[in-house]
């Protein structure tokens, strides 16, 4: 989304920050009160029977880097002005995108305005998957925060009001909404090539989220909807498409403890007017996951999550991870993968033709450079 080919190959600078970073303190930059900070990531994978993210069938492949920058500014009346510069390569596709850039104003706290380009939220973690320093995966999991649906589910152009509301002894309850148009997706993207499109144009999308800070301590419970009517497509023929997404969640914070579980429900309505016809066709994922940070540098996690896809069955995904800072500042992480299902292979841009067997791992390590 909101994307431009980006020629300039992320390698030789992942390479040469790797190289350097035994040597030199990566730091953030305050220049008159604009803070920059950023991190520059590089993703590795393997599996032993398939093409996922990459040519990762029974050898190594560097399926994804990215380069993050990002700086905020606050003015002395309270406004705030904040933006995100987001390059990446994923699977052969390499774009520069200005990830969000918008003005934030907070009336009081109960009611906010944020204007320009937003993050979105969809579940607990769709607008903070950039923070890789903050969880213990390398990767949201893998079929419920789907890297190749980012393009729709990122951010969009519009206005957002949000606030949070005390509930007296009930907690508090944080709320969002917001409306906005998406840009038409590049043709060249992953998603665009796993659901063999060769159009999709998702024009405009609204929703909200409301979480609620239970008073039990370190409970918060969720629910987020997103809707894209009309997004105009062809995949085959030209189609209408309703998209719309549901997401409860629930998360439990305990000392050095942290379980989440979260349940998504998506339904897509698409209607052929070259045959005047429509169908609906849904999606149902969810996953529980637990995470234990043993340590300042040291942290484990693991996650069952499962997803159901009407009229093609069930895609179960084991995970086991781990994490450990080098430095403060940089980070390693690996997890390996127990998958039982094919459904999402095409939508990671391989379609891995003739693809029958539904067991298979993935093996996935990850540094990131952060500043």
């Amino acid at each position: 989304m909101h994307s431009t080919k980006h020629t300039l190959s992320l390698r030789p600078l992942l390479i040469a920050c790797l190289l350097a970073a035994p040597a030199a303190k990566l730091a953030a930059v305050d220049m008159g009160g604009v803070a920059i900070h950023g991190s520059l990531s590089g993703t590795a994978a393997y599996s032993d029977k398939y093409n996922y993210y990459g040519s990762t069938d029974k050898k190594v492949d560097v399926i994804q880097k990215e380069l993050i920058v990002n700086g905020t500014y606050r003015f002395e009346n309270g406004l705030r002005t904040s933006a995100q510069l987001y390059a990446y390569e994923l699977d052969g596709y390499q774009a520069l995108i200005l990830d969000f850039a918008n003005l934030d104003y907070s009336f009081r706290q109960e009611f906010g305005v944020r204007v320009g380009r937003n993050k979105l939220p969809a579940g607990f973690y769709n607008d903070v998957q950039d923070l890789d320093q903050v969880r213990t995966f390398a990767s949201l999991p893998l079929n419920f925060y789907t890297r190749t649906f980012r393009p729709i589910s990122a951010s969009d152009d519009g206005i957002a009001v949000y606030g949070n509301v005390g509930l007296k002894q009930a907690g508090n309850l944080d709320y969002q909404l917001y409306c906005g148009v998406v840009n038409p997706l590049d043709r060249n993207l992953p998603l665009m090539k796993g659901v063999g499109a060769t159009k999709i144009d998702p024009k405009s999308t609204y929703g909200g989220s409301l979480v609620w800070n239970t008073p039990v301590d370190g409970l918060r419970l969720g629910y987020t909807y997103q809707e894209l009517p009309k997004i105009a497509a062809v995949i085959g023929v030209p189609l209408d498409i309703d998209y719309n997404v549901q997401v409860v969640s629930a998360e439990y914070s305990r000392g050095k403890w942290v379980a989440t579980t979260e349940f998504k429900r998506i339904r897509n309505r698409s209607f052929i007017p070259l045959f005047s016809s429509s169908s609906v066709t849904s999606e149902d994922e969810w996953y529980a996951q637990l995470t234990y940070q043993a340590t300042d540098k040291l942290g484990f996690g693991t996650y069952y999550g499962r997803s159901f896809f009407e009229g093609k069955g069930v895609d179960n995904d084991i995970a086991v991870a781990a994490s450990y800072a080098l430095q403060p500042w940089w980070l390693v992480k690996a997890e390996i993968h127990a998958m039982e299902g094919i459904n999402n292979l095409g939508l990671a841009g391989d379609t891995n033709i003739g693809a029958t067997d539904k067991r298979w791992n993935y093996f996935v390590v990850k540094t990131t450079l952060s500043f």
